[in-house]
């Protein structure tokens, strides 16, 4: 089945081409129209989620060094009020999003990590931060809510500076051994070179 789409910006009006169909629509496809300034030529540009698959995902031994953190901040005493997104009618809170424009839990960040959607370890840090950040602006320093954040992100901040203290030594030691291997590499062809300079020195003798 076909599917039209109208924008209308500045008394002009833009149409998605009929064959984008119902179903690239449902999966997630966006369609980024671009229209000539001075023209009435309309060009559709289509922007595919299926883009960001290219991107390399994260890698599964990082992702479970990722899960581990997460457990923890789950488990913990104080982590029970944030396995779960906010929910502003039960909570009677009618302004929360009008305060938070970006929420985020701990619960969402464990199904974001079991599909494979974070790409980056720092995805996934900066939406455990965003997560204590929220409860830290919304509720007031003297709540308790605003003070199990606090505890929480400490706790997050420093199993999170240990992660990146032992990235950075397996790194380094990788660098060490691409160095060690090039530098063997180099020494060998240097003594080939060498043996034949004397070989044929030897000979011409």
């Amino acid at each position: 089945m076909a599917v039209t789409e109208t924008t209308v910006k500045k008394d002009s009006e833009v149409r998605v081409p009929p064959n984008l169909d119902r179903k690239s629509c449902e999966s997630g496809s966006r369609a980024k129209l671009l229209v000539s300034n001075g023209c009435n030529k309309r060009k559709a540009e289509f922007v595919l989620d299926g883009e960001r698959e290219k991107r390399k995902r994260l890698d599964p031994v990082v992702k479970q060094q990722c899960r581990t953190i997460l457990e923890t901040l789950i488990t913990h005493p104080t982590g029970w009020i944030f396995r779960t997104p906010v929910d502003p009618v039960a909570l009677n809170i009618p302004d929360y999003f009008s305060i938070i424009s970006h929420p985020m839990d701990l619960g969402t960040i464990k199904s974001k990590l079991a599909g494979n959607r974070y790409f980056s370890a720092e995805e996934f840090a900066s939406d455990v931060k965003l997560t204590f950040s929220n409860a830290m602006l919304y509720n007031p320093p003297d709540n308790p809510v605003h003070r199990m954040a606090k505890e929480l992100e400490c706790v997050f901040i420093r199993r999170w500076k240990l992660l990146e203290a032992k990235w950075k030594r397996e790194t380094a030691c990788a660098q060490q051994d691409t160095f060690s291997s090039k530098s063997e590499k180099t020494a060998q062809n240097t003594m080939r070179a060498f043996d034949k300079k004397s070989l044929e020195q030897i000979s011409s003798g």
